[in-house]
């Protein structure tokens, strides 16, 4: 379930994600990947080196913002990222109804 405010500690990536990214979406040239629950800066710099050491320099990342912690990382997780949807539905769950519409 919902943990609010709580820090999820599970990896951005999973090792059947990092073969994915490395496997279909670098071999197939995709454009873009999204990945969930991005709570850091240094989360969105992970998915990018497993892009690279793939040969994806050129696939862009979409990081879904989906907890209270992605959304106080916000601003270096935009240093890094080449987009940003926010799971308002998610962070409904997750932080004060009143806040949400401000995410």
């Amino acid at each position: 379930g919902k943990l609010p405010g709580v820090k999820v500690d599970i990896p951005v990536l999973t090792p059947k994600d990092i073969d994915d990214i490395q496997n279909f979406c670098c071999k197939n040239k995709m454009d873009y990947v999204a990945a969930s629950f991005v709570q850091t800066g240094a989360d969105v710099q992970f998915i990018r080196k497993i892009l690279d050491e793939a040969g994806g320099q050129t696939v862009k990342i979409i990081s879904k913002i989906e907890n209270e912690e992605g959304l106080a990382n916000f601003d270096d997780i935009l240093k890094h990222t080449d987009g940003v949807m926010v799971a308002r539905g998610d962070l409904g769950m997750e932080i004060p109804s009143e806040k949400v519409a401000l995410a």
